[in-house]
C-alpha cells in the first residue's frame, strides 16, 4: 500500500511539472550529466521560441509542441535552433531523447 501511494504522488508531481493531454513530442532531449535539460533551454533564453506551428511547452521548456499546424520541417528547425542556443550559451551539445524518422 506504501509504494501505491508512493506512485500516486510521483503520477500528480508529473501532471504538474508536465504538459498532458496536448500534442508533444515527449520529453526531448537528454539531460546532460549533472544537468536538466530544461534549465539549460532556460538559461539560454529559448523558452519562448516557436517556428511556423511549434513552440516550446510553457510548463516544460523540454517539451516541444505541436500547436495544431506544425509541419515535421518546423518541430526539427525549432529543435536544431534550441540545440544550437544552448550550445552558444552554455558550451553543452544537447542530445535527442527522441528519434527521428523521415526527411525534414
Amino acid at each position: 500500500m506504501r509504494y501505491k501511494k508512493k506512485q500516486n504522488r510521483f503520477v500528480e508531481q508529473k501532471k504538474i511539472s508536465q504538459p498532458s493531454k496536448i500534442k508533444t513530442c515527449g520529453s526531448t532531449f537528454k539531460n546532460p550529466i549533472n544537468k536538466k535539460a530544461w534549465e539549460l533551454i532556460k538559461q539560454s533564453g529559448c523558452e519562448n521560441l516557436s517556428i511556423g506551428g511549434a513552440r516550446l511547452s510553457e510548463k516544460h521548456c523540454n517539451f516541444f509542441m505541436n500547436n495544431g499546424d506544425a509541419s515535421s520541417k518546423d518541430i526539427e528547425m525549432l529543435i536544431e535552433k534550441v540545440r544550437e542556443k544552448v550550445l552558444h550559451k552554455t558550451g553543452i551539445k544537447l542530445d535527442l531523447e527522441i528519434k527521428i524518422i523521415g526527411k525534414k
